[in-house]
């Protein structure tokens, strides 16, 4: 139920009504299209959410997200906000920590984990990756 809330929320801040069809993710059926988020009126990246209904552990996936101009803050914020929004709802919020494809502006694995990490996301599996962020961390 809260799952729903949350991503309900997100999208009325961030999302635009497009998707950025540059980008593409595996869904479970098939690849898939990222919304792309705003900060104000700003353009700043795309973004992936998919709620899971446990009532045991309320959880929402980043399935993707990817910010457009690196280190520049905009995903800091973003980030700070669904964190922020997982804690006020208990929400888990669960993650692999995938590179953008190498260009001059990539960032590494160890870059991004230490990066989600500071946001108060813990690797629960290392070889594949994943994060999680339980809520309140």
């Amino acid at each position: 139920m809260n799952e729903m809330k949350f991503l309900n929320i997100i999208k009325e801040e961030f999302y635009t009504k497009e998707f950025d069809r540059q980008h593409t993710f595996d869904s479970d059926t098939k690849n898939d299209h990222p919304s792309v988020i705003r900060i104000g009126t700003k353009r700043v990246g795309c973004i992936a959410l998919t709620g899971y209904k446990n009532p045991a552990m309320p959880t929402v996936q980043i399935t993707y997200f990817y910010i457009y101009r690196p280190n520049n803050g905009s995903g800091g914020i973003i980030l700070k906000r669904l964190c922020k929004l997982a804690d006020e709802l208990g929400i888990t919020l669960e993650l692999d920590v995938v590179p953008p494809k190498p260009s001059r502006d990539s960032i590494s694995v160890s870059d991004l984990t230490i990066w989600y990490g500071s946001h108060g996301f813990k690797t629960v599996f290392s070889r594949f990756n994943f994060m999680r962020r339980e809520p309140n961390a």
